[in-house]
């Protein structure tokens, strides 16, 4: 085989691969629109919820979530955000294995700081 011939090939053999790198680029999903409206809404709608009842957020959140979730492997934490009367808020519910002597689920939430 020529040197030509060679590169002739290996050509081909990267535009085929460039090809199929392109073709599954485009078969991902497109990306998730997070329309300014949508934010408006939430911020200006009106909701009651004691956040500083722990128990009553945890309620909030447990009730606000679908039948499955997914925990990311981040030490167990569950975390979260919502928006109440216009204010962020953004916690944590820690999932401690069953076999520790505090098993137990602990909710925290708390108003969002934005450094500035």
């Amino acid at each position: 085989m020529s040197g030509m011939e060679r590169k002739l090939r290996c050509l081909i053999a990267l535009s085929a691969l460039l090809t199929a790198g392109a073709v599954c680029a485009q078969a991902a999903d497109p990306p998730q629109l997070h329309p300014h409206q949508s934010y408006m809404e939430e911020v200006l709608r009106p909701g009651a919820l004691d956040v500083k009842d722990p128990m009553a957020v945890f309620a909030f959140v447990l009730n606000s979530l679908p039948d499955t979730v997914k925990v990311y492997p981040t030490e167990n934490y569950f975390y979260f955000r919502f928006m109440l009367n216009g204010s962020p808020y953004a916690g944590t519910t820690v999932l401690l294995p069953g076999n520790q002597p505090a098993s137990r689920i602990v909710p925290k939430a708390g108003p969002v700081v934005r450094p500035g």
